[in-house]
């Protein structure tokens, strides 16, 4: 593999060959710590031009390449296996905002910029970037498009294949693909950039994308809601929907063992209802210029209880108590790392199915290992549930 270093250092340019093994750490460890890479090289270009250098040098000397972008994944998808026969090509270092368009609502992110940092580029010109999840500040717009992220404004503004209007690709020879026209109307053949959306880097590495904006919202109003069941928070979304309109921007769902297992873990978190609920939910609304959204949430609230969808409901009065209810949904991750392992699971569901899968899964966890935990939560609106396990308690 010594030919291949000296080729890789030698098309990579200065400073994108990582060889240091502090520097590595970052890219050789997934999230959990769960899998270790064992890559001949981790390379990181900080240009398009270098990048396609690498991948030649690659596809020449014919090296598997693992494409990574923030490595924030909780599968391992961006490990590299194996007997260290393959390279890590880091996009970290393509950081670069190429273009804002106020008039087209539109930006253009290089690849490993991250979420937030192409949020708050969007924000300098009153847009929004429609992508949240808990990780942004470390995920990267690449890692987004690779893996069609979804988060937790899927609800209003769907996945990151709503979001995308272009691309730029690097092929597995070298190519650079130049899709970032990104027309609104474009019917002049066929829609290549759809391919490369949640393709995880097998048929190329995204190297920038043009993604589509939004007016910000800058004051929302937020509310917790205790439901007993699945079923009543259907009820509670399908309500919201009705009388908020485009005004709903997120509406997430916590089961009880999700929220019980936060707050042990994280004990000067203040409990939002006591007892816990069977399950949370939790609804953010708002609408462009709009600076009293809680007049928004407070009648469809008050409706939905006398339609018997909610048990017990609570308005975030202040900013900072709006940030504790997301900052519960965001916890889990972290609480559920804490108490010992896990497995993840990121499923879809149509939404109408969704309460008997959550009855039949709990059922399953317990046949094949009795007092496994369940800990599901996720986006109510688009049916993306995490349903994780926990181990069972003890040692």
């Amino acid at each position: 593999m010594s030919q291949v270093i000296a080729a890789l250092k030698d098309a990579a340019g200065p400073g994108a060959l990582i060889a240091d093994p502090d520097a590595l750490h970052p890219f050789v460890e997934e999230e959990r710590g769960l899998y270790q890479s064992r890559p001949v090289a981790v390379v990181a270009p900080d240009t398009v031009a270098g990048l396609q250098k690498i991948v030649r040098v690659c596809a020449r000397l014919r090296v598997p390449i693992v494409p990574q972008g923030g490595n924030t994944g909780l599968c391992g998808g961006a490990v590299a296996p194996g007997d260290g026969d393959q390279v890590i090509v880091s996009t970290r270092r393509l950081r670069r905002l190429r273009a804002i368009d106020p008039d087209d609502e539109t930006g253009v992110f290089e690849a490993g910029m991250t979420v937030l940092d192409a949020k708050e580029a969007a924000r300098q010109h009153g847009l929004d970037l429609p992508i949240s999840y808990g990780s942004e500040g470390t995920a990267t717009v690449g890692g987004a498009v690779a893996t069609n992220a979804g988060g937790m404004d899927a609800v209003r503004h769907g996945c990151t294949r709503d979001l995308v209007r272009g691309l730029e690709v690097v092929l597995a020879d070298g190519t650079r693909l130049d899709l970032l026209r990104g027309l609104k109307k474009d019917n002049t053949g066929y829609d290549l950039r759809s391919l490369f959306i949640g393709s995880e880097g097998t048929l190329g590495i995204v190297t920038a994308a043009k993604l589509q904006l939004v007016p910000l919202v800058p004051v929302r109003a937020t509310a917790a809601v205790a439901v007993q069941d699945v079923r009543a928070g259907l009820d509670l979304l399908r309500h919201a929907r009705r009388m908020l309109g485009p005004a709903l921007l997120r509406i997430e769902i916590l089961s009880r063992a999700a929220v019980d297992l936060t707050q042990a873990q994280f004990p000067d978190l203040r409990p939002i209802f006591d007892p816990t609920p069977p399950w949370l939910v939790i609804v953010e609304a708002g609408r462009p210029g709009d600076r009293t959204p809680d007049t928004m949430l407070e009648p469809m609230l008050a409706a939905a209880f006398e339609q018997g969808h909610l048990e017990d409901a609570a308005i975030g009065q202040t900013e900072a108590q709006a940030r504790q209810f997301w900052w519960l949904r965001e916890a889990v991750i972290d609480a559920q790392k804490r108490d010992g392992a896990g497995i993840k699971h990121d499923v879809s569901i149509p939404l109408g199915a969704l309460p008997d899968f959550l009855d039949r899964a709990a059922t399953t966890v317990e046949a094949l290992v009795p007092g496994a935990r369940p800990v599901p939560f996720g986006h109510l609106g688009d049916g993306n549930i995490h349903y994780n396990v926990q181990q069972p308690p003890g040692p």
